[in-house]
This record gives structure tokens, C-alpha cells and sequence, in this order.
């Protein structure tokens, strides 16, 4: 009988690390968002100082249409952003999951053998897990063979 597969029970497998993944993520993100936000003001502010060169005066249609524009873009690239941080959050976490389950796993593997107790079963990550090298690793070394 072939085993259910392994559904991911835990929202965060070792917290500390994800969180700590997702933050640097973010942050990079906030950075990006900041330098394409300051190109997209500094393209606004360059059409508005063309306007003044060209001696039209503030009151000038030109001016109102520049204003409306820089609001819709500000809406577009807020509504954007948004979206952009909620999808590297998430891939945050799926990312962080990848690395986090394969070492929880040895963790518990390694835990659950202790000193006086043969290994009997061999360490199996699910598919998809970075690191499948470590669980052949530790199973050469215990002496026990993974499934094929």
C-alpha cells in the first residue's frame, strides 16, 4: 500500500529561520520598490521642470494633466507593490520550507535513533526538498538504504 504523501502540517518549521529569510526578503523588495518609486517621481518631476522651462505658467492644463497622471501611476504602483510583497512572502515561505523541512527532519531522525538503538529505518526527505544528498549521506553512514 502506497503511503499518503506528506502534506505540510506546520505554517513555520523552525521559525527563526524563516522569519529570518522572509525579513531579508522584504527588505530587499523594499529596497527595490524605493529605487523604481524614486524613478518613477524623478521622471514626473523631469516632465514638470520641461513644462517650467518652456515658460508655461503653473496654472497651465499641462500641469493639472502631470498631476493627474503622477496620481494614477502612484495608485498603479502602490496596487503593484502590494502584490509584490504578498507574492515574496509567500515564495518566502515556500522557499524557507524547502531548506527548514529537510533539516527538522534529520533533527527528528537523528533524535528519534539515540546511542543504543540501531538504525533500522532510512532518512527520507519529501520530493522537492533541497538537499537530498544529506539524507543518502547520513543513510551511508548509518548503514540503512533508501527506497528507490
Amino acid at each position: 500500500m502506497k503511503n499518503p504523501p506528506n502534506k505540510r502540517s506546520r505554517f513555520l518549521i523552525n521559525p527563526g529561520f524563516q522569519l529570518s529569510v522572509i525579513r531579508q526578503m522584504l527588505a530587499l523588495t523594499g529596497v527595490v520598490i524605493a529605487i523604481f518609486y524614486g524613478a518613477i517621481y524623478y521622471h514626473f518631476w523631469s516632465l514638470e521642470q520641461q513644462g517650467l522651462s518652456l515658460g508655461l505658467p503653473a496654472t497651465h492644463v499641462f500641469f493639472d494633466f502631470l498631476a493627474e497622471q503622477r496620481r494614477t501611476m502612484d495608485l498603479i504602483f502602490l496596487v503593484t507593490s502590494m502584490a509584490a510583497l504578498l507574492a515574496i512572502v509567500g515564495f518566502g515561505l515556500f522557499l524557507s520550507h524547502r531548506v527548514a523541512g529537510p533539516l527538522f527532519r534529520l533533527k527528528q531522525y537523528l533524535d528519534s535513533q539515540g546511542p543504543d538503538v540501531p538504525a533500522h529505518t532510512p532518512l527520507k526527505f519529501r520530493e522537492g526538498d533541497y538537499f537530498p544528498e544529506v539524507a543518502d549521506s547520513v543513510n551511508s553512514r548509518l548503514g540503512t538504504k533508501r527506497d528507490a
